[in-house]
């Protein structure tokens, strides 16, 4: 996963999705602009993907991209449902804090 406060949206490479076997709404799709201003459409929307980030899981709506330099995006939408908040540390590591939004239990997750 890569985290990123500056992507607007959620997004899952297109290998990962069909190895999840979830269905996506094609009629949902966006044009999205890269840091290197190339343009690519997504293929569509995973509704009310769960993830668990070892809390019980929380639900996501992903858009899905045929190609991309990463498996699972982690953009705004991210960070304002589950509070997210990064530290930074000497080290170069990242130390991630989320709230669920429905049990509002706190998790520390380590980066590598």
């Amino acid at each position: 996963c890569v985290v990123d406060q500056g992507a607007e949206v959620v997004v899952m490479l297109e290998v990962v999705w069909k190895t999840l076997g979830m269905g996506m709404c094609s009629d949902y799709r966006l044009n999205m602009e890269s840091v290197n201003t190339s343009k690519d459409a997504t293929l569509g929307i995973i509704e009310n993907v769960p993830l668990d980030f070892r809390g019980g899981p929380m639900y996501f709506q992903i858009q899905v991209m045929k190609c991309t330099n990463f498996d699972i995006l982690l953009g705004r939408p991210f960070f304002k449902l589950t509070s997210c908040h990064t530290s930074d540390l000497p080290d170069r590591e990242q130390d991630i804090f989320l709230t669920d939004p429905n049990t509002c239990k706190q998790m520390h997750i380590p980066t590598l």
